[in-house]
Formats: structure tokens, C-alpha cells, sequence
């Protein structure tokens, strides 16, 4: 399978989603190219990342509803195409498609069950548990492009905001405990040579134990992006 993120996201770190997704996938035996489209940048040089590699399926992750139409245009040239992520809806117009969660979803539709849930209009469902998910696999982008990387500590949120769609997406609030999100930190940093780590999460501090966290980073020996996490911690 190939999966590629698309322009017009942030510049400084790379798309969660591709690191996700490859590092569930392959965890279940599948083989996932990652190719960054934020950095290519424009279609034409995107089509012709996608024509250096085969594959059975192509998978487009639409980010916000601000590329939906920059994924359809580049998604229409190609037949086994699967869209995914915030920017997809449930009447999607092309291919097949996955709305909420894309780990489980995806594994099935690979393994050519397109009746699972989330997967063309279908109700989704979400993990119940996210340790279940391992550290996110960026070893397909030019790190030297970035400078950090990004996991997930929990989905959701704990909070019901009208103005926002989190909870469309992520209904019920999941979380990692402080020393699981230590390891993903260790284990991205490690992989990528980072020393700033990102949080994708909607609310960080939802039902986290930032003590363990702390505690858990001062081991590891990582910053974060909340600046010096563990001495602020460690002097309270």
C-alpha cells in the first residue's frame, strides 16, 4: 500500500496520520510507503512520487475539510484509492472511503473486509483501547525536513465545545497512561533523531498523569514541546 499526506499542513513536523497508520498496518503484516505530499507540494510532482512504486491499493489521507478538494482531484486518476482522515464525510463522492478512527478500519479493508465499520458510510466505531497501538513510524519522510515529530497521547476530549467537531469524530475520550506516552516519545525520538515531540491530541492534560509523564521523560532523557515539562514537574 502507498499513503500519502497532502499540502497546505504545517511545515515544522510531519502529518501524524502517515506515521499512524504505517506503524499499525505493519505491525499486522502489510507493507505501508509513506510519501510526504506536504512537502512535494504540488500535484503533478505527487503523481509522479506515486508512479515510482507499485501497490495494490493507494490511500489519501485528507487532513481537514480544507483539502477535500485537492484529494479528489488527485485521487481520480487512480482506481484503488481509499480516502481517510478529518477531511473525509460519510457521502463521500469516489473510491472507497474511511470515516473516524483509520487503524482498524483500514487493517480490515486490506485484508478485503469492506463491511467493517467506518468504512463507506458505515457507523464507526473506535479502539477501546489505544495501547493496543504501537509508536508512530516515520521512517519513510526526510526527517532533515522537520524539526519534530508527533504522537498521541489520547483522542477526544473531555470537553463538549459547540464550535468544534472532535467529538463527531471521537465521541468517547481515550487516553494513554504517562509512561506508555514516554516510551512513544523515546521510541519517535529515536527513530528520528528529534528532541521536540508534539502532542496531536485535542486536550493534553484531559486524564493524563503528567507526573508519570514527567517521570517517564526525565528517564528517557526527552524534551517536549511544553518547554521543561520535567523540572517544572520535579520542583512541584
Amino acid at each position: 500500500m502507498v499513503l500519502v499526506s497532502l499540502p497546505e499542513m504545517d511545515k515544522d513536523k510531519p502529518s501524524p496520520a502517515l506515521g499512524f497508520i504505517k506503524a499499525y498496518i505493519e505491525q499486522h503484516g502489510f507493507t505501508v510507503k509513506t510519501i510526504d505530499g506536504n512537502q512535494i507540494g504540488d500535484i503533478d510532482s505527487i503523481h509522479l512520487t506515486i508512479s515510482q512504486y507499485e501497490y495494490k491499493y493507494l490511500g489519501i489521507s485528507v487532513f481537514s475539510y480544507e483539502q477535500v478538494d485537492f484529494a479528489l482531484e488527485l485521487g481520480e486518476e487512480y482506481e484503488n484509492v481509499i480516502y481517510g482522515g478529518s477531511g473525509v464525510h460519510k457521502d463521500w463522492p469516489h473510491g472507497d472511503y474511511i470515516v473516524g478512527e483509520g487503524e482498524l478500519a483500514l487493517l480490515e479493508y486490506l485484508r478485503g473486509n469492506k463491511y467493517y465499520p467506518g468504512i463507506n458510510g458505515r457507523a464507526q466505531v473506535q479502539i477501546p483501547d489505544l495501547a493496543i497501538l504501537p509508536p508512530p513510524d516515520y521512517s519513510d519522510l526526510n526527517h532533515s525536513a522537520y524539526t519534530s515529530a508527533v504522537i498521541s497521547g489520547s483522542r477526544g476530549c473531555v470537553r463538549a465545545c459547540t464550535f468544534c467537531d472532535v467529538a463527531s469524530i471521537w465521541p468517547k475520550y481515550r487516553f494513554l497512561g504517562g509512561e506508555r506516552i514516554a516510551q512513544h516519545m523515546h521510541a519517535v525520538s529515536t527513530q528520528t533523531g528529534f528532541k521536540s515531540i508534539g502532542f496531536s491530541d485535542s486536550l493534553v492534560n484531559g486524564s493524563m498523569n503528567i507526573a508519570d509523564l514527567a517521570a517517564g521523560v526525565y528517564i528517557l532523557n526527552i524534551e517536549t514541546n511544553n518547554g521543561s515539562l520535567t523540572q517544572k514537574v520535579i520542583k512541584q
